[in-house]
């Protein structure tokens, strides 16, 4: 599983002399970030072909997705 580290632990985590799992068990208790903020985005995302800002702006349609709107 990915962990998401926290930059100023990137160094520590890259560094291929550190070989301790008790010593990457505490960069990765002490490093780990727990509070991600998410979004969804447009399903431009599931293709390589598209590579531009789109992709990661907000796509609010697919959390209205289950409601019917009165038109």
């Amino acid at each position: 599983m990915p962990a998401i580290l926290d930059p100023e632990f990137h160094e520590k985590w890259l560094n291929n002399d550190i070989q301790d799992p008790k010593e990457l068990q505490v960069i990765i208790n002490d490093g780990i970030i727990h509070d991600m903020k998410y979004y969804p985005v447009s399903k431009l995302v599931n293709s390589v072909k598209n590579n531009d800002p789109n992709c990661i702006s907000r796509d609010f349609r697919d959390i209205f997705s289950n409601y019917k709107f009165l038109s």
